[in-house]
């Protein structure tokens, strides 16, 4: 069976399928349509998680490199996986774009200051800049921040409810999670590990749980 992965291109948001070792997709879904996004633009796709047979996306919800607000950076959206001999998906309820409001309107994350964040330029320090999605294995989507990283801390959010989002449902958002990580932010999800990279340096790799520890290269 190919492993899947998101390709993104210059005429739009294409979802490649891929054999283990081979360079070449053998397969291609053109999501450009679902997603809104127009020729020789992409939605900047950074993390995916899967639950049961959906894979549920995540764009960078940041600026470009200008500061400027662009609605297809801001998707989260869901497809199926379908079986077959070459399995592929198709796109599942309709992609949400309401997250940076809701992540504003939160009591919960109000210290964080996530409307002013979402106006800077993402790699600028105190920018919003989400990089990771994940199943911890409970139906929640902890999201991870690479930026803003308050205090030093590296950002988690849990999305509490991924299946009713992309089928019109507001977010429900968890509790803030804070992890002690030098300095880091997240850069990619994977089930139960968060891989996180210095933000100085793309040498300087180290893999994480959710509870700060480190099993992996730092």
């Amino acid at each position: 069976m190919p492993s899947t992965s998101c390709e993104r291109i210059r005429k739009g948001d294409i979802h490649g399928e891929y054999r283990r070792n081979q360079p070449e997709a053998v397969a291609q879904v053109d999501l450009s349509s679902f997603l809104g996004t127009m020729p020789k633009t992409e939605s900047d796709i950074e993390g995916a998680a899967t639950l049961g047979s959906k894979i549920f996306w995540i764009t960078s919800h940041g600026t470009n490199s200008n500061g400027e607000v662009q609605d297809r950076r801001r998707k989260l959206f869901a497809t199926e996986i379908l079986d077959g001999a070459l399995p592929t998906v198709r796109s599942v309820g309709k992609p949400y774009s309401k997250l940076v409001e809701d992540l504003s309107a939160d009591p919960k994350l109000a210290k964080y200051n996530l409307a002013e964040a979402a106006k800077k330029p993402p790699k600028i320090k105190g920018a919003l800049n989400i990089e990771g999605l994940a199943d911890f294995g409970d139906g929640k989507l902890p999201i991870g921040f690479r930026n803003p990283l308050p205090d030093d801390m590296a950002l988690l959010v849990p999305l509490e409810n991924p299946e009713e989002l992309v089928n019109g449902a507001p977010a429900k958002l968890g509790s803030p999670i804070e992890l002690f990580l030098g300095g880091r932010g997240v850069r990619s999800s994977h089930n139960k590990a968060l891989k996180i990279v210095r933000m100085d340096s793309k040498a300087n790799v180290a893999l994480v749980d959710v509870k700060g520890h480190q099993f992996g290269p730092g």
